[in-house]
């Protein structure tokens, strides 16, 4: 995401950015400039609607039963959550290895190792791939928060005692770090090539929208060149 256009953290940037981009506006609309114009104010559109949703991720981040927490618990949470999970998954990828043997007791490199996991049949490497970037992205998510980082470095806290709880809390924080990237990278892309986005409230929300409780909806739509339509 570029550092100089949308602020994630740094709200009194916001204001300057927002007085900055103000003032090509209004050169903008004496010259009529209009094509122009309308460019600089759809970027700010993006802008405003990600910032309210990342302050909207940040608010909920607060409220997780792991934010109540110490910074240390809340950091050791999330990687004893996913030691864990590795391990588990450790376990069924040796429970899984006889299958791959043939006849004469050697391997089958052609045939794919897979794993039964949470009902589910996944390939063990992908899983593990997926559940380090969930860890990375909720460490860094926290480390804002937390204010972990030290000149320039993220520097974790000691490690710390943590309860069962603790562990299961650590869920939630993972949810809310995977939408925080969904949302930086769908934004940024919409920022630096053609997108938009639209705020869908609460009388054109449908009935079953409402009933799980959904007050607004924001749908960004990105805009794709033939030649990245032909290699999706």
């Amino acid at each position: 995401m570029s550092d100089d256009f949308i602020f994630p953290h740094k709200e009194k940037s916001r204001a300057k950015r927002n007085d900055f981009f103000q003032l090509i506006i209004n050169f903008c609309e004496h010259n009529t400039y209009e094509e122009a114009k309308e460019l600089i104010v759809n970027k700010l559109k993006i802008a405003y609607c990600t910032e309210v949703l990342f302050d909207k991720i940040k608010k909920s981040l607060k409220a997780t039963n792991l934010s109540k927490q110490p910074s240390a618990v809340q950091c050791w949470a999330q990687i004893i959550r996913i030691e864990n999970e590795i391990e588990k998954i450790k376990k069924l990828m040796n429970e899984s290895l006889p299958s791959l043997k043939g006849s004469d007791d050697t391997f089958m490199v052609s045939k794919r190792l897979t794993i039964e996991y949470n009902g589910t049949s996944v390939d063990p490497d992908f899983l593990i791939e997926q559940l380090i970037s969930s860890l990375a992205l909720s460490l860094i998510l926290l480390s804002h928060e937390n204010k972990w980082f030290k000149s320039g470095e993220l520097v974790f806290p000691a490690c710390s005692d943590v309860i069962g709880q603790d562990i299961v809390s650590a869920s939630d924080v993972t949810s809310l770090a995977i939408a925080w990237q969904k949302l930086s990278d769908t934004s940024n892309r919409c920022i630096l090539f053609s997108g938009d986005v639209f705020l869908k409230t609460s009388e054109y929300l449908s009935e079953e929208e409402k009933q799980h409780g959904i007050n607004e909806v924001y749908c960004y739509r990105s805009i794709f060149s033939e030649f990245e339509k032909m290699t999706l």
